[in-house]
């Protein structure tokens, strides 16, 4: 059986698991931005394909849209892109809370057992 932890040793332990917690949100938070920077580079390269396609013959309703879309790509790509940035910064204060919750109830049980 396991001997009981002292308040000091639950706290390295929420420590090492902050900071855990902390470095797999930032790289969540890089893998949200890279996923909205690669999603506009394919839309980019698809509505490109879809007007070079098109060139000399009658203009449809998706070489409109692919040129309305080239035409507010940079809108877009800061929108997709700040979307990317929220989301990553969500899931940041989840953890937050989350590490706060956890300390406030392992603080609790150990202070009950001393």
């Amino acid at each position: 059986m396991r001997a009981a932890l002292s308040q000091h040793e639950v706290e390295n332990l929420i420590l090492g698991l902050s900071d855990a917690l902390a470095d797999a949100t930032d790289d969540y938070r890089s893998i949200c931005d890279d996923t909205a920077e690669a999603e506009m580079n394919y839309k980019h390269a698809y509505h490109s394909a879809v007007i070079a396609l098109a060139s000399g013959v009658k203009i449809t309703a998706d070489v409109r849209k692919s040129t309305a879309w080239l035409r507010s790509e940079n809108q877009e790509r800061g929108y997709t892109i700040l979307s990317a940035a929220k989301e990553g910064q969500r899931e940041h204060l989840r953890s937050l809370t989350t590490r706060i919750e956890a300390l406030r109830t392992v603080s609790a049980n150990v202070r009950g057992q001393t």
